[in-house]
């Protein structure tokens, strides 16, 4: 009788143990940031910007692979005016997260574009998580972004975030 309490009790540790092992690493936080200091003459006038940019994000994954993502973008001109940006979205992983893994992506979101009014805007983006650990990674990326509405603005973003899962 003893051994069938051990061997069932066992069991529930083993599945609870892997239900929290399967839960641990459904959320991620990631971020980027930037200053750039461009100057330059222009002839008869001198140009000088000063522009900050920051990213952070939040992901949901309610699979191994599928992520729900929230996302805040704020881009500064120095002296000048800030730029906003509110994101939902979702990211497609296509690797599994272990330590020394390039975990390959793809991601994209609908937003408040914050340049001239709130302007619906559109971001996609792919790019690889470098896993540092088996829950830190460094992930290279290229993201394309246009407005929807208002006026028509485009950019592209190439950088490199840090993200971490928990």
């Amino acid at each position: 009788m003893m051994r069938k309490i051990s061997l069932a009790l066992g069991l529930v540790l083993a599945l609870f143990a892997g239900q929290v092992m399967a839960q641990a690493q459904r959320n991620e936080v990631s971020a980027f940031g930037t200053w750039n200091s461009l100057s330059g003459d222009g002839g008869t006038r001198d140009h000088d910007w000063d522009m900050r940019y920051l990213q952070l994000n939040y992901g949901r994954y309610f699979t191994e692979n599928i992520a729900v993502i929230v996302g805040y973008s704020k881009l500064s001109q120095m002296g000048g005016k800030d730029f906003d940006i509110l994101e939902v979205g979702g990211k497609f992983s296509m690797g599994n997260v272990k330590q020394g893994s390039f975990v390959p992506y793809i991601e994209g979101a609908l937003g408040l574009f914050d340049f001239n009014g709130n302007d619906l805007g559109l971001r996609i983006g792919i790019g690889a998580s470098y896993m540092v650990t088996d829950s830190t990674s460094v992930d290279p990326y290229f993201s394309y972004l246009t407005t929807l509405s208002g006026d028509k603005l485009n950019g592209h973003i190439i950088g490199l975030r840090l993200a971490t899962r928990f």
